[in-house]
């Protein structure tokens, strides 16, 4: 293909977007979770009991990203097809039942999540998908005392994308999610506080 039959195709595919002021995309994702790598089931966690509650606190909650066409602009909204706290909740959970820990209220795992939404990087021949995460965690005792407390942020990115769409902004998503609930499980402090909050030793 010669240089005036690409320059006529891309007028031609231009055509619709030039045509219409109006034009409006709402792409709607599922997000997923897939746990990575191995888990060990700790020892004694079978006897704590541990609740989830995820508080969803992003300054916008109506969606996780923007569709955006080829000049930058954005052109619709991207969509979770379920509630983001919930999904959040549920990554939580996965990595406690894996662990072992039972489900009940004697520890109670707070998070406020503040941060959870997906931009893109629009370069010449390609971009990325650049998602943001951010949550606040603690642990609680039954009677209140809070014996744990962090902030996790994290990102993910999808690179070198074509389209500004809903599946690339839920892969970066979900590699933001798993990259800051993987932080957590991480931090030593965290197990500790779960065991301390039901009156049991960690395990060493």
């Amino acid at each position: 293909m010669n240089t005036s039959q690409i320059a006529s195709l891309a007028g031609l595919l231009l055509l619709p977007w030039l045509g219409s002021g109006c034009i409006h995309i709402t792409d709607e994702i599922d997000l997923a979770y897939e746990p990575r790598g191995g888990r060990e089931v700790l020892s004694g966690a079978a006897a704590i009991p541990v609740q989830i509650q995820i508080m969803d606190q992003r300054p916008v909650q109506t969606d996780v990203g923007k569709v955006i066409n080829g000049f930058g602009g954005e052109i619709g909204e991207i969509l979770s097809n379920q509630d983001v706290s919930t999904y959040i909740g549920g990554i939580l959970r996965t990595e406690l039942d894996a662990r072992g820990f039972g489900t009940g209220d004697q520890v109670k795992v707070d998070g406020k999540l503040t941060t959870f939404y997906n931009r893109f990087k629009m370069g010449f021949w390609a971009g990325d998908s650049i998602a943001d995460f951010a949550l606040d965690v603690s642990v609680r005792q039954s009677d209140g005392t809070v014996l744990y407390s962090r902030n996790f942020t994290a990102q993910g990115i999808e690179p070198n994308i074509q389209v500004a769409r809903g599946h690339n902004a839920k892969a970066a998503l979900e590699k933001a999610a798993w990259n800051g609930v993987n932080e957590l499980f991480q931090d030593p402090k965290f197990i500790a506080a779960l065991y301390q909050a039901a009156g049991k030793e960690p395990p060493q």
